[in-house]
């Protein structure tokens, strides 16, 4: 059960490859706003999402929640951050197993958030009723899954979760699909592939390669990939353009299955994440599939990145927020090619012991999954 879509990669890459495989390894109904179906389960698509799909999932759908977990009598209820009703529900009077599955903790980043956005004292009550909620539901649930040991031990002091009860599920990547291509630009490319906006911190990104020296930006080309507000990408890249030698371009979200060929052609990546306190205990998908593809990374040094990427091995790192910090060891890849190579190798080398059917193990032998289609 989850409030985002599903059958849709971005924003939701885990719940994405997730879905298709418990819908491999067992009678998989879910519940979810789908764009498409996804194969081998009973989809029931739910219409919205945002605070109303929390509403309706939590309060108006009580009386049918009753009728089908009555109808189905599901072994395993495995939802995601802010569905709440049909676990308890489902635990409490028909005995099924519940799984919450938190990909950062429930009320703390949505806080950082909204105190930069300034949402209002009515968003902030709804939070705070969010947090009350969690911390009673994550306390009777008989597993958590969390994406770090950080996220662990957020949840554990925040919401009074015994530690036996929770299991590391860490992001992974599909290595078949992102894989190394020989193609390339006539430049050398350097590529985002994310949300852009201020929380990401792509301001820091744009003023480290425009600063460039202009010998090296006459040899470069900066893609971004992924969705932000239309105004704040042009102002970012006409910032990065204006007299200057270097090619920027926002291509816009593209499909996923796309991202491989397109972001791969690329000879450096970049994840420019601000020092945030939500984003310490997170696990970015973007580093797997950049690792996959076999690019060179150059990331801020906050924990994520810290606990995923090896310095001087597939990653060089820069003191975050710091556009100086990320032009020197932009620098230093761009102009060592026999260091691009090597860290390509070692990227994919890490990378192939990420995939999701490794990562999924520890569901299989938590839940006890019984057969493959």
């Amino acid at each position: 059960m989850y409030n985002s879509n599903a059958s849709k990669v971005q924003g939701s890459t885990e719940t994405y490859y997730l879905s298709q495989f418990l819908a491999r390894r067992s009678d998989l109904h879910i519940f979810a706003p789908l764009e498409e179906p996804v194969e081998d389960a009973i989809n029931h698509p739910l219409p919205i999402t945002g605070i109303t799909g929390v509403l309706l999932l939590n309060i108006i759908l009580a009386p049918y929640w009753l009728y089908y977990l009555f109808k189905e009598r599901p072994d395993i209820i495995y939802c995601y951050e802010n569905v709440i009703l049909p676990a308890f529900l489902g635990r409490w009077i028909f005995g099924a197993t519940v799984v919450f599955d938190l990909q950062s903790d429930p009320y703390d980043q949505a806080v950082e958030f909204s105190s930069e956005d300034d949402r209002g004292l009515i968003f902030g009550l709804f939070l705070w009723i969010g947090k009350c909620v969690h911390t009673v539901a994550l306390r009777w649930a008989h597993y958590v899954f969390v994406l770090s040991e950080p996220l662990a031990d957020t949840v554990i002091s925040n919401y009074g979760i015994d530690r036996n009860v929770i299991r590391l599920l860490p992001l992974g990547v599909d290595t078949t699909r992102f894989t190394p291509t020989e193609e390339s630009y006539d430049r050398l490319g350097i590529v985002y592939v994310g949300t852009l906006n201020r929380h990401r911190d792509i301001d820091t990104l744009i003023e480290a390669v425009s600063g460039l020296p202009p010998e090296l930006q006459a040899n470069i080309r900066l893609d971004l990939y992924g969705k932000g507000d239309e105004k704040y990408i042009s102002d970012l890249v006409s910032r990065a353009s204006e007299g200057s030698p270097l090619k920027v371009e926002w291509h816009g979200m593209i499909p996923h299955e796309d991202i491989p060929k397109r972001a791969g052609k690329s000879d450096i990546a970049v994840s420019p994440l601000p020092a945030y306190e939500a984003y310490q205990v997170s696990s970015p998908a973007k580093i797997f599939e950049y690792l996959a593809l076999g690019l060179p990374v150059v990331a801020s040094r906050i924990n994520p990145h810290e606990r995923i990427l090896t310095k001087n091995s597939n990653a060089l790192l820069y003191e975050p927020e710091s556009a100086d910090s990320l032009r020197t060891q932009l620098e230093k890849l761009i102009q060592n090619k026999e260091a691009r190579d090597e860290f390509a190798e070692n990227a994919r080398s890490t990378a192939i012991e990420c995939g999701w059917e490794q990562r999924f193990s520890v569901v299989d032998e938590t839940l006890n999954l019984k057969y493959e289609r």
